[in-house]
């Protein structure tokens, strides 16, 4: 069972952005539902979906945002943003690339351990890692 939670919007970081690339026009009306977010070690919260929803409300002055809290922790959380967007598909190959080469570089998973991650095939993995660092 998933509670919804407020939290103070300065316990939220979001240094998983950058994996979801350029946001889609910012005049598109979003619904209000609660960010999807992990546990950070210094007591806050990593952003893991709402990205969009979190910029609207701190414009809007916002203090406190709903969040719900994923069971999850370190490369998990990366995974977790991709089945995050994936019942509309909202995350492209370029996000998923991006993901993947993060993955990789940042926190030094082969392609192997990233595929089982994922739930992927290594050639998947291996698509992703090349589109990633050709383009």
């Amino acid at each position: 069972m998933s509670l919804v939670l407020f939290v103070p919007i300065d316990k939220l970081r979001t240094t998983l952005a950058p994996l979801r690339g350029e946001y889609s026009d910012p005049k598109t009306d979003l619904a209000p539902m609660p960010l999807r977010v992990a546990a950070a070690p210094d007591g806050g919260f990593e952003v893991i979906d709402g990205f969009k929803r979190l910029d609207v409300w701190q414009s809007q002055g916002r203090k406190e945002v709903p969040v719900v809290v994923e069971p999850v922790a370190g490369v998990a959380m990366k995974a977790r943003m991709l089945t995050a967007n994936s019942p509309r598909r909202t995350s492209g190959p370029m996000d998923e690339a991006r993901v993947v080469a993060s993955l990789a570089d940042e926190d030094e998973l082969t392609p192997l351990a990233i595929g089982k991650l994922l739930g992927r095939k290594t050639t998947w993995v291996q698509r992703r890692l090349t589109l990633a660092r050709r383009l």
